[in-house]
């Protein structure tokens, strides 16, 4: 909230009158993108596994598919990445495997440098 009330006091502070529409524009953005990401950080902290199982049964049903996905516990949307090329490399191996899924196998290189 502070930096929304920080954005419009540069607003009304600025000298030059001609970019007061683009600055007005740039507040809706923020608060727009601020309300998103807080509400997308609701539903992951208030989440449970009973409601994720819930919405890849709703998505098999409708779509006989669900897309990939990987638990980790323990983790937070920053530990996982720092995860990747630790001892255990099992989301590496995974994010491997999908990356040939999606577009073909995986040179050499390429996977020995993700690994």
């Amino acid at each position: 909230m502070a930096v929304i009330f920080l954005y419009i006091a540069s607003i009304l502070c600025a000298t030059n009158i001609e970019f007061l529409s683009r600055r007005f524009n740039g507040l809706v953005q923020l608060t727009y993108s601020l309300t998103i990401g807080y509400g997308l950080f609701l539903t992951v902290v208030r989440a449970n596994r009973r409601q994720a199982a819930a919405l890849f049964h709703a998505l098999f049903e409708r779509d006989g598919r669900v897309p990939p996905m990987a638990f980790l516990p323990g983790h937070n949307h920053f530990t996982e990445v720092l995860h990747l090329n630790a001892i255990d490399d099992v989301l590496g191996r995974q994010l491997v495997a999908f990356v040939e899924q999606q577009a073909g196998p995986v040179g050499a290189g390429v996977a020995s440098a993700v690994l």
